[in-house]
């Protein structure tokens, strides 16, 4: 259970060697449900809220990014205008003509080079830090589709089953479990690897795959990555030595497998989550309304969480 008055104290004492109180994002994954963390994290900029360090896993590395390079409102306007023109997820004509019938790995590969910008995060000097999952090429050869695609129908039977099980009320990490025993290596990348828009793309775009959806990521380093979710869909275990961790997820589920692995031992986090359903589903790019509103449910979440973070940072 959250104490204000316990963790206003522990982020007092440890004021006393820091001027001021190092702060820390992290924004869970959820595909277009990030909108809510991106709606959270620009009230808090608004406010005056400094961030020392934030972390993200796919879509929300994206948002962090976006954050970062003071291009949130840009980004929600852009998308909302590029879902207005998609008018579905999935396109049998395109299937037909052996096209990739799924509009997100284009969609979203335009939003990324439009609103991240590598430069100005690099001056911000906030530290950086997403997840992805590292594809062992031993076991899973680039040439082998047969093997790659049971990869994956493993790890979407994995996402299942945790499901199947939380509206049960029980919180197994299948997915995580499905990576380790395929042998995925989760691999941490920091605002050091932005070296250029096109950096800072594949970076997010491996942080988020999700083949057929987002296709298999290769970065220059020779590997093909998975989602970051796979392992921790929400990476606060990744950042810095922080007084104060701002962590914002989507579905219970999220946090009890977090802290289900001790990733919130020894830390003052103070939790945003919406209150409700949100209005888009994680894959929804034929929505623009609800881009927009849970992007809006975000910036009331953040606004009614203001009081108590302030009272928190004293």
């Amino acid at each position: 259970m959250f104490n204000l008055n316990n963790q206003a104290e522990k982020i007092s004492r440890r004021r006393t060697l820091l001027r001021k109180p190092r702060i820390g994002l992290t924004l869970a994954g959820g595909g277009c449900k990030a909108f809510f963390g991106l709606g959270v994290g620009k009230v808090l900029m608004e406010a005056g809220i400094k961030f020392h360090a934030v972390s993200g896993t796919s879509a929300g590395s994206a948002m962090a990014m976006s954050l970062i390079s003071g291009q949130v409102e840009n980004l929600v306007e852009y998308f909302y205008a590029i879902t207005s023109r998609n008018r579905r997820n999935f396109y049998w004509s395109r299937l037909l003509l052996g096209r990739q019938p799924f509009p997100h790995e284009r969609m979203y590969r335009s939003a990324i080079l439009t609103y991240v910008d590598p430069e100005r995060i690099l001056k911000s000097k906030v530290k950086l830090a997403f997840n992805a999952m590292r594809v062992p090429p031993g076991l899973f050869p680039p040439d082998n589709a047969f093997r790659r695609y049971r990869l994956v129908t493993e790890i979407i039977g994995a996402y299942r089953n945790e499901i199947k099980f939380a509206e049960q009320g029980m919180f197994r990490p299948f997915l995580a479990q499905a990576g380790r025993r395929n042998g995925l290596e989760e691999v941490v990348f920091t605002e050091q690897d932005l070296h250029s828009r096109d950096h800072a793309l594949q970076i997010v775009l491996a942080s988020s795959c999700v083949p057929p959806l987002v296709s298999y990521q290769k970065l220059p380093d020779g590997f093909h990555y998975l989602d970051g979710g796979i392992e921790n869909n929400l990476p606060i275990v990744h950042l810095p030595d922080c007084d104060l961790y701002i962590t914002v997820y989507y579905e219970e589920i999220t946090r009890r497998l977090m802290e289900q692995a001790g990733h919130d031992r020894g830390k003052n986090i103070y939790y945003i989550a919406p209150a409700g359903e949100l209005p888009i589903t994680t894959w929804d790019y034929a929505n623009p309304k609800g881009v927009r509103e849970c992007y809006d449910y975000g910036r009331r979440a953040g606004e009614r969480a203001l009081p108590e973070i302030r009272r928190l940072l004293g």
